[in-house]
């Protein structure tokens, strides 16, 4: 979870969901959750999750959110956005959505 402003360079490793998500519905879990305004994630992967990153809002407007160089595969959704989003940036963005493995 990411909780704090800030850039977050992952450095292009590939983070492997290894909990439940992929064959149990009953409980989505992302993978990265972003719950601060002025993030910036760089350089991320992932995979097997349910769902990618998700970008909650908490109730609250999420703004300056930045995704550079993203690559995944989720059971379900790559990216979850809240309704209350302003100026997100994607800049080389890729995910790939499956039902199952």
């Amino acid at each position: 979870m990411i909780d704090k402003p800030g850039v977050y360079d992952f450095e292009g490793v590939t983070h492997v969901w290894k909990g439940e998500g992929c064959d149990s519905w009953m409980k989505p879990v992302a993978i990265m959750q972003i719950e601060a305004d002025n993030v910036t994630v760089r350089n991320f992967g992932f995979r097997d999750a349910m769902y990618g990153i998700r970008i909650y809002d908490g109730g609250a407007v999420r703004e300056n959110i930045r995704l550079e160089n993203v690559e995944g595969y989720a059971c379900f959704q790559g990216l979850a956005l809240p309704k209350n989003i302003s100026g997100i940036h994607l800049e080389g963005v890729s995910y790939g959505v499956w039902s199952g493995k």
